[in-house]
């Protein structure tokens, strides 16, 4: 063999091995406008939305594998809400791209570097660890499109894709079986990383994981006792 094909063989392997740096997007409907089956008096809603939202992006701040975090809202009023202080990028979806899916795609054909892996994290996962979400970006690196599936398994908490251009966004309703439909390949992933919430119940189950510092913060106000499960 010679050195010019070691070297060329060495950098492949390299490639397959090596932790990728990923961009991270996280959609944000807006504070009032999220978590409607919550049973929850508006105000306490808004406040586990934001308490939950700091949280996931918290842990993405910490996870090494991710190098940029963006993200997507609806509303500009968010652009300058005290939550989303450091984050390195914060994008408004044009008014041409009305759902998630749509407006998911328009920013990965055009806001992301073109070598960089894309992820879509949901903002609800409270209990997520840094630790949890190196893993799933780990196994991700073997598949060109992937999921993780919430709790319950009909839902979408992460979706990855190696080249950007290549996300096919199908969020809602059983989005796990649509995402998988649509070619994406299921990976294992820690508990924290399914832990979504969009139910008292997922609350509850979320505190067993452990809560974030915002959310168990909030959480520990004797308030919230007449509504925890």
């Amino acid at each position: 063999m010679t050195s010019s094909t070691a070297c060329q063989q060495l950098s492949t392997n390299d490639a397959r091995t090596l932790p990728r740096m990923w961009h991270v997007v996280v959609a944000l409907k807006g504070w009032g406008a999220s978590k409607s089956r919550l049973a929850l008096p508006e105000t306490a809603r808004r406040q586990i939305v934001r308490a939950m939202a700091v949280d996931t992006i918290a842990a993405l701040t910490r996870c090494p594998e991710v190098q940029t975090i963006s993200v997507l809202v609806r509303d500009h009023d968010l652009i300058d809400s005290p939550v989303l202080r450091g984050i390195d990028d914060v994008v408004v979806q044009p008014d041409t791209t009305p759902s998630l899916d749509v407006a998911l795609s328009w920013f990965a054909t055009t806001q992301v570097t073109v070598q960089m892996p894309l992820a879509v994290v949901v903002a609800d996962l409270p209990a997520l660890r840094a630790q949890s979400l190196s893993e799933v970006l780990l196994q991700a690196n073997e598949h060109s499109f992937a999921l993780v599936a919430d709790r319950a398994g009909s839902g979408t908490t992460v979706l990855t894709a190696l080249l950007a251009t290549d996300l096919d966004p199908h969020f809602g309703t059983n989005s796990a079986a649509a995402h998988l439909a649509a070619g994406a390949t299921l990976v294992v992933s820690p508990a924290d990383v399914a832990c979504d919430v969009d139910t008292l119940t997922d609350l509850a189950h979320a505190r067993l994981l452990g809560l974030g510092s915002r959310t168990a913060a909030l959480l520990a106000n004797p308030a919230w006792d007449d509504w925890l499960v």
